[in-house]
């Protein structure tokens, strides 16, 4: 929303938008990930104004108020999402010490404080450090210009020698103490599911193995002789869906989820049971 080098707060945008192409950005619990694609033709200039996120961002007071009002309004229309209810119910299970136990959402009441602007810039000068970054360029361009845009205009984003903190401390999400446990919630919508979550070692260096690709796939199968045709066998449940994540940078999760029938809510213990013995 404006840099030095392209002040304008739409420039960036309108730019892309008027050359075929679209952007975005998100955050998760351990990165911030910026991206647009365009057309070929102007891919260099829109590298130009991409690039200036990370050298010089104005971050005015208007956009930074603008901004933090579509924060809020994003975070008023998540609480009516099963989705973000139930991470946050994981979340409150998690030690009350632990950097998963927090909330990361962000509204009007967490950060509308005193000098919110000057935290924005001071958290750009500590943390946008080329040693913890990547940069991927990806196009029908040859790999010599890429390398030449990518040197011209990115050069200049500093070292600072980042260390990443250890997500892990001061003490672990989940251990014994916290797990083998059921919790109950009401969901938004008019929906019966039961969902088992599993705490494992970090898979995230694994990613060329995928283990946790196999397990979604062998456990979500849904043809012959699979777990769902067994439960849709006996009345238990409509669907089944199962995957893996990796959080924190210091723990893997996996979870399977049964949306269920009315028979299946009156007899969850048995559907818990039919997951276990085909795992």
């Amino acid at each position: 929303m404006g840099t030095e080098k392209y002040p304008s707060e739409n420039e960036y945008a309108e730019f892309i938008t008027n050359n075929g192409g679209y952007n975005n950005a998100f955050t998760s619990l351990v990165d911030t990930n910026y991206h647009f694609e365009v057309s070929n033709e102007a891919f260099g200039e829109a590298l130009d104004r991409f690039a200036q996120f990370f050298l010089c961002p104005l971050l005015g007071e208007g956009q930074t108020d603008r901004e933090m009002n579509a924060v809020d309004s994003e975070y008023n229309m998540s609480l009516q999402n099963d989705a973000w209810r139930k991470f946050n119910l994981i979340q409150n299970i998690a030690h009350e010490d632990s950097q998963l136990r927090r909330f990361n959402c962000g509204n009007l009441e967490s950060l509308k404080q005193p000098q919110i602007r000057e935290s924005l810039l001071n958290f750009h000068k500590t943390w946008y450090s080329s040693n913890i970054m990547n940069l991927v360029l990806y196009g029908n361009h040859s790999l010599e210009k890429m390398e030449q845009w990518a040197t011209s205009l990115f050069a200049g984003v500093e070292n600072k020698n980042v260390v990443v903190p250890d997500l892990s401390k001061p003490c672990m999400p989940f251990d014994s103490s916290n797990l083998g446990q059921i919790a109950k919630y009401q969901p938004v919508k008019d929906k019966d599911t039961i969902e088992l979550y599993w705490v494992l070692p970090h898979m995230q260096a694994e990613y060329k193995a995928g283990p946790l690709s196999y397990f979604s796939h062998l456990i979500g199968h849904e043809g012959e002789n699979s777990l769902l045709s067994y439960l849709k066998k006996e009345d238990y449940a409509m669907d089944l869906s199962a995957g893996g994540s990796s959080e924190l940078d210091c723990m893997s999760d996996f979870s399977v989820t049964v949306t269920l029938t009315k028979k299946g809510l009156a007899n969850y213990e048995k559907v818990i049971d039919a997951v276990f013995k085909y795992v």
